[in-house]
């Protein structure tokens, strides 16, 4: 079964690139090289700050498009929640990514439990906002299989 990629890619501004792809090791060094033209290569998009694996394509463009559907505070709070040093997870040789010996998902892995703190914390941002989504977002990874506690490598 072929496995996909919902990724994060970011900058020195911290500007914010949500993508889908079967490749993570190739498309990351594709942005890193500014190899596709547009709006990653315009403002030089060259750390990989978050991902998560999904088995079907289905499931990660569902997750990417609720992604994108965040505020910006929720994206920052999901990114630190899981690499609060903004590192660069493509030069993490434990990740397999820089290293060429294959791709492991990073999210995925962790608890459950810590993913339904960062929805928490997302979810405050939320009613700050006058939203009402945070049951909505806990029932819905249910659904769309996010995380997966059991990783796919």
């Amino acid at each position: 079964m072929k496995h996909y990629y919902v990724y994060i890619m970011s900058n020195k501004s911290r500007r914010l690139y949500i993508g889908v792809t079967s490749k993570l090791q190739k498309r990351v060094f594709q942005h890193k090289h500014k190899l596709l033209p547009g709006f990653t290569a315009r403002y030089s998009f060259d750390y990989l700050v978050y991902f998560e694996g999904f088995g079907p394509i289905v499931s990660a463009l569902n997750r990417e498009k609720q992604l994108k559907g965040w505020t910006r505070a929720k994206k920052l709070a999901l990114i630190l929640g899981d690499n609060p040093e903004w590192a660069d997870l493509s030069a993490d040789p434990f990740m397999g990514i820089g290293s060429g010996s294959g791709i492991s998902t990073h999210t995925e892995t962790q608890p459950l439990r810590a993913a339904e703190q960062i929805l928490r914390l997302a979810a405050q941002d939320d009613t700050a906002l006058g939203l009402s989504t945070t049951e909505n977002v806990l029932t819905e990874q249910k659904f769309i299989g996010w995380p997966n506690p059991a990783p796919f490598c």
